[in-house]
């Protein structure tokens, strides 16, 4: 997403030589900010220009409208997140075809739904010429727009919540982890310095981090009104990790693998004390979905929603004597089962 301004110098040298002078003038007004830039005006516009296939029903609308205003009229999100620029309108409702049929109407065949190729932002390693990343010897994988879509929680980015968006917004992380620094154990698909793989590249989130929380939480609520979309198609084939789980649901033959690890600590503790348990789950097809489990002794599962690739929890004052905690990540969607990881602790009377 890209947000570009464009200003003639010489508009702003007059409007500046026409504020000095009102301002000398003894029976000039004071400047002061147009009522028609309030929330309410700007969300009335956005949800004027937002498509007709969103889905309101239990939002706010103007946090809604808000967030199309700024997806839609400030940084035209769907520019870079849309998969296919020439199919980013409907044939028939294309603004750049001639007349009649010039009404824009988004495609939600591509709205939103990411893959679009930027090439790489520096240096770094792809092994196989013949991979999609590839784009030249000595350059790092091809950059490729991630898909905005909610999966089946309802959450945009594919299941990302509020708090995990606005850290994207305002720090670049990339929990995806699809191109890393090389290193000792990173041998692949991976750049070199300047390059800092841990953060997005391409998106502008150094100037999107400016924006307020409230107009961060306006386009987290509007993304999660755009419908789903699976991208079960040749580009999600090419790119797993921009496929979308729209429906939460057993799948008899998953074909994504993942990996789970856990640091748990401490090992020994007074009673009264707390047992805390850090669980990453990740998978080289993109964000796992779902949640992982944790038992305690022979306690029943217990179901810790996973934020991003990371799940937390506690024990809170464990009773004292020895104890065993086993986490593993089920069979979810797409996504095959990982662990179980085992963690012994002992609190001490």
């Amino acid at each position: 997403m890209t947000l570009v301004k464009i200003v003639k110098g010489t508009v702003v040298l007059s409007a500046v030589g026409f504020i000095i002078l009102a301002g000398m003038y003894p029976g000039s007004t004071k400047v002061h900010a147009d009522a028609s830039d309030d929330d309410a005006y700007l969300a009335a516009i956005g949800m004027s220009i937002a498509p007709s296939f969103i889905n309101i029903a239990g939002k706010d609308p103007t946090l809604v409208g808000l967030g199309s205003f700024i997806v839609h009229a400030q940084a035209d999100c769907n520019g870079c997140h849309g998969s296919d620029p020439a199919n980013e309108y409907l044939p028939t409702n294309n603004p750049y075809f001639l007349a009649p049929n010039n009404y824009p109407k988004y495609n939600q065949a591509t709205y939103m739904n990411g893959g679009q190729n930027f090439g790489p932002a520096g240096p770094g390693l792809v092994k196989n010429p013949a991979s999609p990343l590839f784009y030249a010897p000595g350059l790092g994988p091809n950059i490729i727009t991630r898909n905005l879509t909610p999966d089946y929680t309802g959450n945009p980015e594919g299941g990302h919540d509020l708090a995990t968006f606005m850290a994207i917004m305002r720090t670049g992380h990339d929990y995806d982890q699809l191109h890393l620094n090389c290193s000792a154990t990173v041998t692949d698909n991976c750049y070199y310095a300047p390059v800092n793989g841990a953060v997005l590249q391409v998106m502008p989130w150094p100037k999107f981090g400016n924006m307020t929380d409230y107009q961060l939480t306006a386009i987290w609520t509007y993304l999660s009104t755009v419908p789903c979309n699976a991208h079960n198609d040749p580009l999600g084939t090419t790119f797993p990790w921009l496929q979308n789980t729209c429906t939460l649901g057993t799948t008899p033959n998953p074909t994504a693998s993942t990996f789970l690890s856990a640091s748990c600590g401490p090992t020994s503790l007074p009673y009264g004390g707390n047992y805390y348990c850090n669980v990453n789950v990740g998978s080289n097809a993109g964000k796992v979905l779902g949640s992982i489990t944790y038992t305690l002794d022979t306690n029943p599962p217990v179901n810790v929603p996973l934020s991003g690739d990371l799940a937390e929890f506690s024990l809170i004052t464990p009773s004292a004597g020895p104890h065993t905690v086993v986490i593993a990540y089920p069979q979810q969607g797409n996504f095959k089962a990982s662990g179980p990881a085992t963690e012994k602790f002992t609190v001490t009377p």
